[in-house]
């Protein structure tokens, strides 16, 4: 459990995150979309999220609101260092 202080992006409150680290084996799309139903903002619409596969490397750019904090870990066990 990592916990991420929301108001470093404007929200009240703490977050608890969990991270997980799996191996997909499955069929990879090349682009696919997501709906977010109902919006923490209080939208009052679906938010979509379009998401893409890249490739992981020690160059990867860096994820909004922290979400990339573990990501450390996985470049360790393939040998890079950020």
């Amino acid at each position: 459990m990592h916990p991420f202080d929301l108001s470093s992006v404007g929200g009240t409150g703490i977050q608890h995150r969990h991270f997980f680290h799996l191996r997909y084996t499955g069929a990879k799309k090349n682009l696919w979309r997501h709906y977010e139903k109902t919006p923490s903002d209080g939208y009052p619409e679906p938010i979509e999220f379009e998401f893409a596969w890249v490739k992981f490397s020690e160059n990867m750019p860096e994820l909004a609101g922290d979400q990339g904090v573990m990501l450390h870990k996985v470049n360790v066990q393939k040998g890079w260092h950020r």
